[in-house]
């Protein structure tokens, strides 16, 4: 394990043991999650330390937590972040509340499919 994930791991238990999250937000979480990894170049930006904090800030808030209708308690997380300059860190947090949560939640994700076409029954 990297200093990285390390450190993601322990935002990530921070955050959990200050807010409880729900189902639905655990599937907004995901697709957060999907969408950064997607997307590169949201780091190349978060990257650029002559970029304004307030800046980054309320462009990860706007294509975060906004976009995908996360819990207002992930603010305060992003503060933390920027504050410590550590806002690249960001994915690695999402995915290590992801994995924390599961674990907490005896959640296992699977795939269910078949060799002849299935319907919803």
């Amino acid at each position: 394990m990297n200093s990285h994930t390390s450190l993601a791991k322990r935002y990530a238990h921070a955050f959990l043991n200050t807010t409880s999250l729900q189902m639905h937000d655990f599937k907004k979480v995901q697709d957060a999650i999907t969408f950064l990894e997607q997307h590169p170049e949201v780091f190349v930006l978060l990257k650029i330390p002559l970029l304004d904090p307030v800046v980054k800030r309320k462009a990860l808030e706007e294509k975060i937590i906004q976009h995908f209708d996360l819990p207002r308690s992930f603010v305060p997380l992003l503060d933390v972040l920027i504050e410590k300059k550590r806002s690249v860190l960001i994915l690695e947090v999402l995915k290590s509340i992801v994995s924390i949560f599961k674990e907490q939640n005896n959640i296992q994700l699977f795939t269910v499919s078949s060799s002849s076409p299935l319907d919803e029954k």
